[in-house]
């Protein structure tokens, strides 16, 4: 019998300054039925004493001393949830008060859908609104349009837990796991996005080594997946284009402006909207 409706995973690594604000987010949501599996990945900092702090019944926090990938977390937290759902986020962003809401309830008017994600706002490394990313998803997933790009947006997603355990994360492909999963999955899977940004993520501080080691699994997930979905000049145009986009942030990188680029995504608000979604977000990580 499960104990919980939502289990929410969130792997920690190095992540002290941020860290508190996501749990605080959890705890804050208007909706109660859930538990936060916490699991650090081998951090030398303090996040480990931040998790500590917090002694809600329904935070559950696992360290073992000893490094573990961002995958196999994702992988043991989704092996450990009791939930009927199971929702994800980074340990650097925080949630709107609304989201696990609004998500449980769309997926339970909905049980055709396994996966749903919501748009999000984004925020600087300080905390400020910096815009919204609201993407519409194409009007029929499938792989075709996920390799060119339209994927769910990976930190905002819940889902089935039967879905998650029957389709386990790929160690395999570093940096880029979560669109190898919507790639080896979107055929026979139903994906869905709540238009309503119900999640802040934050930007801005972009590691260009990670980056560079994302596009390049992009790259292998596209000559693996490609072949009879896109014509040969589609996979070399975007093989091509991942090594531009690699060596454009590695330039920017270097100079410390990798935030201009990421604010390329996102839609900018108006200075009212601005004061009304910060409002809500500080009152998210309100302790």
């Amino acid at each position: 019998m499960q104990k919980t409706l939502v289990t929410i995973g969130i792997s920690f690594f190095n992540n002290q300054d941020t860290l508190g604000d996501a749990i605080t987010s959890v705890i804050n949501q208007t909706f109660s039925d859930w538990e936060l599996i916490l699991i650090d990945g081998g951090s030398v900092d303090q996040s480990l004493e931040v998790a500590r702090q917090y002694s809600d019944d329904r935070i559950i926090l696992i360290s073992e001393g000893c490094y573990k990938g961002f995958v196999e977390c994702l992988n043991q937290s989704i092996s450990l949830a009791s939930g009927k759902y199971y929702a994800r986020m980074d340990a650097d962003d925080v949630m709107h008060p609304e989201r696990l809401k609004q998500q449980v309830e769309f997926l339970d008017n909905h049980p055709d859908v396994d996966v749903v994600d919501t748009t999000m706002y984004a925020m600087n490394q300080m905390g400020e609104l910096t815009g919204e990313r609201r993407i519409r998803p194409p009007a029929n997933w499938n792989l075709r349009s996920i390799l060119f790009g339209q994927v769910l947006n990976h930190a905002t997603v819940m889902g089935r837990i039967d879905w998650f355990r029957s389709y386990p994360y790929d160690p395999l492909y570093v940096r880029a796991e979560d669109m190898e999963l919507w790639c080896r999955t979107v055929g026979r899977s139903v994906f869905a996005r709540i238009m309503r940004p119900l999640y802040y993520v934050r930007e801005g501080r972009i590691n260009v080594v990670n980056y560079r080691k994302s596009q390049k699994t992009s790259r292998q997930i596209f000559k693996k997946y490609g072949p009879g979905i896109l014509s040969s000049r589609e996979i070399h145009t975007l093989v091509l284009r991942s090594y531009l986009k690699a060596y454009l942030y590695t330039i920017m990188g270097w100079i410390g402006m990798q935030g201009v680029l990421t604010k390329t995504r996102n839609r900018k608000l108006n200075p009212e909207v601005i004061e009304e979604v910060q409002q809500v977000f500080l009152k998210g990580i309100k302790r």
